[in-house]
């Protein structure tokens, strides 16, 4: 008694006080962590407790899909948060800015130029847009994305369709740059239209395996 009034804070002697303890002889006392129910203290739960949780995005959430490759999804994550070897981040290492490897009307490469504004990818998505019946026009590469996320689908085969192929149109931009700028490769948009069109057509195979789709 006497050493909890003179040790513990004022406001908390009450509550001490009237705390009862369930003494067992011959048992060590042992902490319990409240927010496990089982008592036992994990990183995670500390974690969880004290971070500050972000509003969850349902625009990011649409980037990751089950039956998408994962390498796919990851690479449009990075292009929207500029985190690709382009020229936003080779300058900053003290390198001279490079020019794209579009197989026309060249320009930099940067990430708008390479998966919007320049003239190779601008064919592409022009190209599959219009199919789709989407305005490609006059808008950044977030909007334009989200301009297909954001489409009525009739059924959800197409939502499925609308969802994969900006990733895939990003994914397959991304390895003709590569193909041309590591490889020796020229453009081709040929190429990219096909490779989109199968990674779909393997993508809906996948997800709807019980319906027989067209390879044509």
């Amino acid at each position: 008694m006497e050493t909890v009034l003179q040790q513990a804070p004022h406001n908390m002697v009450a509550s001490i006080l009237s705390a009862h303890f369930h003494y067992q002889q011959g048992v060590v006392d042992q902490a319990m962590w409240k927010l496990n129910t089982n008592g036992n203290f994990t990183c995670s739960s500390a974690w969880s407790e004290l971070r500050v949780k972000r509003c969850r995005s349902l625009f990011y959430a649409f980037i990751w899909h089950k039956n998408i490759p994962f390498k796919c999804s990851f690479l449009l994550w990075r292009a929207l948060k500029g985190k690709l070897p382009t020229n936003e981040k080779i300058i900053t290492f003290g390198n001279d800015p490079a020019t794209c490897y579009c197989w026309d009307r060249p320009g930099w490469d940067t990430i708008d130029h390479t998966f919007k504004t320049g003239h190779f990818a601008a064919h592409i998505w022009r190209f599959f847009a219009m199919h789709a019946g989407i305005n490609y026009e006059h808008t950044t590469l977030t909007n334009l994305i989200m301009r297909w996320w954001s489409t009525k689908y009739n059924n959800e085969a197409h939502k499925v369709i609308l969802q994969a192929t900006p990733i895939f149109i990003c994914w397959n931009i991304w390895k003709n740059r590569c193909a041309s700028k590591h490889g020796g490769k020229q453009s081709n948009t040929s190429r990219v239209k096909y490779v989109v069109y199968k990674d779909n057509y393997k993508l809906l195979t996948t997800t709807f395996p019980y319906i027989k789709w067209s390879s044509n």
